[in-house]
C-alpha cells in the first residue's frame, strides 16, 4: 500500500507539470498512454481520448473508471502554474482539483485492479481519460459510442470525496430582438430594441420565479435562469434596432427540453437554442451502484450530494456517479491543490467500488 502511495502521488506531480489547457492535450495523452502500456495495459486511442480494458474483455459485467485529461487555462497572475509544490499536505499546480488528482487515482485503483487480473474472469474494468470536457469539442461526446458498454461508471470531478449522484443539465439560449432605427433625439420614430429584449428578461425572471416555486430537486435544488452576455446599439445617439441576450439555464431531470417550450412561450421575441446537449442526470437510489459507493466510502445514502457543474456524465448512457478527491469551490481559481490524503483515500474508494460491482 505504501508503494501504491508513492506511485499514485509521484504520478500526480507528473501529470501537472505537463501543461494540457483543454484542445491541447497531446502531450499529457502521450504521456498517460505510455505509462500504462509500461504497465502492460492494451490501451486504445481516439485522438487524444485513451481507454483499456483490464480484465475480460467479453464479460458480461463492466465497470468504468473515467476522468479528463485536461485543464482550463492559468490565471495571468499564476507565474508557475505546472510546477507541483507541496506544502503542509497539499499539492498545488494546476489540475491539481480539477482533475488530474482523480486521474492518478484511477491509475492506481486500475493497476491494483490489473494486479489481480486472474480474478477477473467474469467481469472487467474500463479506464476513460477524455480530452476537451472543458470546452466539450472531441471528448465524451464523440469517444461513448466507442467505448464497451458499461453497467457503471466512477466520473472523477471534484467531490472532496463526496458521492455525487445527480447533476444538473445546461441549455444556452440567445433571445434576438429586432426593432427599428432612429436618432436618440425622437425615439418615437424608432422601436428599441434594448427595452424590449429588457421586457423579455422581465418576463423570464418571472418564470423563473414561478419554476422555482413549483419545481426543487432534493439534491439538485431549482432551475436557474441566468443573463451572461448582453450586446445591442451601435451608437450611443441611435436607437439601437438589435440586441441580444445568451441565457445560461441550469436544469433538472425531468425539465430540460420542458424549459425549452417555457422560455419560448414566454418571449415575445425571438429564441434560439445554442445547446441542448448537455443533459441532467440522475442515478437511481436503489441502484447497486450506489449501495458499493456508500460501503466503499463508508457513508450513507443521507450524506450522498448533487452538483450544479456539468461533467462528461451528461453523455453518458449507463448509471453513474462523480466522485474525486479535489475541493469543488477550488475548480478553475489561481493556486488550486489537493490534499493528498484524500487522493490516497479515494483511490481505496474507486478499488473498492470496482470489486464491489463485479
Amino acid at each position: 500500500m505504501k508503494n501504491s502511495k508513492h506511485n499514485t502521488i509521484t504520478l500526480l506531480e507528473k501529470l501537472i507539470s505537463i501543461p494540457s489547457i483543454s484542445g491541447s492535450e497531446q502531450h499529457i495523452a502521450d504521456a498517460v498512454q505510455k505509462y500504462l502500456a509500461a504497465q502492460h495495459l492494451k490501451v486504445k486511442r481516439h485522438l487524444n481520448n485513451l481507454w483499456c480494458i483490464i480484465g475480460n474483455e467479453n464479460a458480461k459485467k463492466k465497470v468504468m473508471l473515467c476522468s479528463h485529461l485536461d485543464t482550463v487555462k492559468p490565471s495571468l497572475e499564476w507565474k508557475d502554474p505546472y510546477t507541483p509544490i507541496l506544502k503542509d499536505g497539499k499539492l498545488h499546480g494546476l489540475g491539481a482539483t480539477d482533475t488530474k488528482s482523480s486521474v492518478a487515482a484511477m491509475i492506481g485503483a486500475a493497476l491494483r485492479y490489473a494486479a489481480e487480473q486472474g480474478k477477473h474472469k467474469d467481469d472487467a474494468l474500463v479506464l476513460v481519460f477524455t480530452q476537451e470536457e472543458e470546452t466539450g469539442g472531441n471528448g465524451m461526446p464523440i469517444l461513448y459510442p466507442l467505448l464497451p458498454t458499461c453497467d457503471a461508471a466512477i466520473v472523477g470531478e471534484p467531490t472532496a470525496n463526496k458521492v455525487c449522484i445527480a447533476q444538473k443539465g445546461l441549455l444556452i439560449m440567445k433571445l434576438i430582438a429586432k426593432g427599428k432605427a432612429a436618432h436618440a433625439s425622437r425615439p418615437m420614430l424608432g422601436e428599441n430594441a434594448i427595452t424590449m429584449i429588457m421586457e423579455d428578461l422581465e418576463r423570464i425572471k418571472k418564470l423563473e420565479q414561478q419554476l422555482q416555486q413549483k419545481k426543487k430537486h432534493p439534491l439538485l435544488g431549482t432551475i436557474t435562469i441566468t443573463p451572461t452576455i448582453i450586446t445591442g446599439g451601435r451608437a450611443k445617439n441611435i436607437i439601437p434596432e438589435n440586441a441580444e441576450v445568451t441565457l445560461d439555464v441550469r436544469t433538472i431531470p425531468g425539465m430540460h427540453e420542458e424549459i425549452i417550450s417555457l422560455v419560448t412561450a414566454a418571449c415575445k421575441n425571438e429564441v434560439n437554442i445554442i445547446s441542448k446537449r448537455i443533459l441532467p442526470r440522475e442515478t437511481p437510489k436503489d441502484h447497486e451502484l450506489l449501495t458499493a459507493a456508500a460501503q466503499a466510502t463508508g457513508t450513507t445514502q443521507n450524506t450522498f450530494i448533487g452538483s450544479t457543474g456539468t461533467s462528461d456524465w451528461a453523455f453518458m448512457e449507463c448509471p453513474c456517479i462523480k466522485l474525486g478527491p479535489g475541493e469543488p469551490e477550488l475548480a478553475h481559481v489561481m493556486n488550486e491543490y489537493v490534499t493528498l490524503d484524500r487522493v490516497i483515500e479515494v483511490e481505496e474508494m474507486y478499488y473498492q467500488i470496482a470489486l464491489s460491482l463485479k
